[in-house]
């Protein structure tokens, strides 16, 4: 199971790396609640929204997986609890990028036999 949410992060920031919405569409449960410490709680739609404008934007947001932080526990057989710490780099035009380093804990649902991220909490600094 380790390996598959491994992949499955991989896909869906993959998306967020390329500023391609299809893999991030693909990888959101329609049922996605994530909590952000400074914007609240945001679902499907709005995170679909929130990307397709930041994509269009000149600003280059990337993220770097930490695996070293990661831990993965299984939540039954269809559930797993995903936790750890990424790094987020802000490039704008013209300026210098930077770099912070956010934790996360997530939830994957396996769903037709593919991961999907279920729900999200993100907070630091």
């Amino acid at each position: 199971m380790e390996a598959e949410i491994t992949a499955a992060d991989a896909r869906l920031f993959g998306g967020l790396n390329d500023r391609d919405i299809g893999p991030m569409k693909e990888g959101f449960s329609p049922r996605l609640e994530f909590y952000h410490d400074r914007t609240g709680v945001t679902g499907y739609a709005d995170n679909i929204a929130i990307f397709e404008k930041n994509f269009k934007s000149p600003n280059r947001v990337r993220r770097i997986a930490m695996p070293e932080t990661v831990e993965i526990f299984p939540a039954g057989p269809n559930h797993a609890m995903h936790i750890g710490k990424h790094r987020f780099c802000n490039k704008p035009p013209g300026e210098p990028e930077g770099c912070s380093v956010y934790r996360f804990s997530m939830m994957w649902e396996r769903e037709g036999g593919q991961w999907k991220l279920l729900r999200v909490l993100s907070y630091d600094p």
